[in-house]
């Protein structure tokens, strides 16, 4: 363990010096700017509008939404406390509680990704637009987990485990909806 633990220490500085290469005050704006769209509050606006949007036209949705941002959201709580691992000294904005996983990184792959997944099973767009709309929040997803590491409030390890977090419960949940036959309609 202690192996792999020296391992992502040293991945997370290469990534973190090479990240204060690219530093100037537009990437910080533009940075700071993309990591406030994924705050908590900002995300819990998003989500109760789709949430909303979801009871009217897809039912069949919602319970696996609730279960998978939820699940997302309490999951990296714990093991926030339980890793308790510091945030990285010399930040660009000020942020408070623990690094890992990173908050903003599991939320949007869990929220972001929930809905790049219901628009994979939605008919009712056509490809090409679906195609520009998973591709918009695929890179909005990048993007959010990549001003954690710019701004320097997280490690890269912090972001690719929030990701893998998020993205985990999706599976889980969708997989586990597919086995009792709680058929996600189309």
């Amino acid at each position: 363990m202690d192996y792999i633990l020296r391992i992502l220490s040293e991945v997370d500085a290469i990534v973190a010096g090479g990240f204060s290469e690219f530093v100037t005050p537009l990437m910080t704006r533009f940075f700071t700017t993309v990591t406030h769209l994924g705050d908590v509050e900002t995300v819990a606006v998003f989500a109760l509008m789709f949430a909303f949007y979801l009871w009217r036209k897809h039912r069949a949705y919602l319970l696996s939404f609730i279960t998978i941002v939820g699940g997302s959201a309490a999951s990296m709580w714990v093991l926030k406390e339980l890793f308790a691992r510091p945030r990285p000294i010399g930040a660009l904005i000020m942020e408070t509680g623990f690094a890992f996983p990173s908050g903003h990184a599991t939320m949007a792959a869990a929220f972001f990704g929930f809905i790049i997944f219901t628009l994979m099973r939605v008919r009712s767009i056509q490809n090409w637009q679906r195609g520009i709309m998973i591709l918009i929040l695929a890179v909005w997803i990048l993007l959010v987990g990549l001003s954690r590491v710019y701004l320097g409030v997280h490690h890269a390890s912090d972001v690719m485990a929030g990701w893998l977090l998020g993205f985990i419960w999706i599976l889980v949940v969708v997989r586990s909806c597919a086995k009792k036959s709680l058929s996600l309609a189309k």
